[in-house]
């Protein structure tokens, strides 16, 4: 059986407003993958930091934790959801640790809106990034997780031999 592993990163350290936000959009994904047949697993790091803070609890010890729970997961993809602008910091941090800690075999795909509008530019500048989905992401990821040819998948941005290649965004859920 695939597996998944769908992470929600923190919001960055300046956003005053720190609530509990449900993500909503990692749901969603997870939803159709496990409808799939894909072992999902969803790592809220935005919120358990929130939780941590609060208790005071040290975020070393966290991410200590967290590495160890994706190499125990062992998934055959990663998906990080950039909800706003403000978290792509903390996601590139966040794939970078993956890279460097837990495996550099194990493709990270980003989502949302900032990798929307930015896909070209965050492909060519940052290596830890595999994939780029472009708009809704449900079938994007599904087609990529059942192994289709990448230049086939609706949306879907990527590297090829250095190069950065755009599937465009056609198809969109009802």
């Amino acid at each position: 059986m695939k597996k998944v592993c769908l992470i929600n990163p923190p919001s960055p350290d300046f956003l005053v407003f720190k609530e509990k936000i449900i993500p909503l959009s990692l749901l969603y994904l997870g939803s159709i993958l496990k409808k799939n047949n894909i072992e999902t697993k969803i790592l809220d790091v935005n919120n358990d930091l929130i939780n941590l803070r609060r208790r005071g609890e040290s975020e070393s010890e966290y991410f200590n934790n967290f590495n160890e729970t994706l190499r125990e997961f062992n998934p055959d993809l990663i998906g990080i959801n950039v909800l706003f602008s403000g978290r792509f910091g903390k996601a590139i941090k966040i794939a970078q640790e993956i890279k460097e800690k837990v495996s550099r075999d194990i493709p990270i795909i980003l989502g949302g809106i900032h990798p929307t509008i930015f896909p070209r530019e965050i492909l060519e500048n940052h290596k830890q990034i595999d994939y780029i989905c472009i708009g809704e992401g449900e079938i994007t990821l599904l087609d990529l997780i059942n192994g289709r040819n990448p230049k086939e998948i609706d949306g879907l941005a990527f590297r090829l031999n250095g190069k950065v290649h755009m599937n465009p965004k056609t198809k969109f859920i009802e």
